[in-house]
């Protein structure tokens, strides 16, 4: 089975590697340190009756890492960038990870991720905010999860995987048209000489 490449990127303290520990080992833990290099783990799971397998890059957000991360999105097939809805300046630095995967994998299908949705008193960025962002970016898909309450998590892995399952089927039946044309050269080759 072939593995979808998928980077998890986004300011320091919105909850990527608590995203990534909710989906892969489905625990949460409120006093997680920050990540201080980027990390990689292999997921296995269904669905909708199909298996995927994700490689999945969990990039540190921390301004001084900010020069390395982006190397991690060369030829990834999904980026996940996270933000924390009670944080405005990490909704702003989506526009920086959105141009550093534009740049290192302009075929990367894009999920953007609100985190922490369950702190409804504590929100500061507006459903008009997002709205505004998404308007002015194309072909993007937007979800609002909590990673502490498990709430979106399953939806938003579910649609990765649809996404991974469309894209990949594509790839395959590419992969044996090609190899029947060369099957069929190589035949016609034999009858002629």
């Amino acid at each position: 089975m072939q593995s979808g490449k998928l980077v998890v990127a986004g300011t320091s303290g919105t909850g990527k590697s608590s995203l990534i520990i909710r989906f892969t080992q489905n625990n949460f833990n409120e006093r997680i340190t920050a990540t201080l290099t980027s990390t990689y783990i292999k997921k296995d799971y269904t669905v909708d009756g199909k298996n995927v397998q994700l490689c999945i890059w969990d990039t540190a957000g921390q301004e001084r890492f900010m020069s390395v991360s982006p190397m991690y999105f060369r030829s990834c097939q999904f980026a996940l960038l996270v933000f924390d809805l009670t944080d405005v300046s990490s909704f702003k630095g989506l526009s920086y990870w959105m141009e550093q995967v534009r740049q290192k994998s302009s075929g990367a299908n894009i999920f953007v991720v609100g985190n922490k949705v369950d702190l409804v008193s504590t929100r500061r960025v507006s459903k008009e905010m997002i709205d505004q962002f998404l308007r002015n970016t194309a072909e993007v898909k937007y979800f609002e999860i909590s990673v502490k309450e498990n709430t979106g998590i399953k939806e938003l892995f579910d649609e990765v995987g649809r996404v991974y399952l469309s894209t990949s089927n594509i790839a395959l039946d590419y992969t044996k048209t090609a190899i029947q044309v060369a099957d069929n050269n190589q035949k016609a080759k034999k009858g002629c000489c």
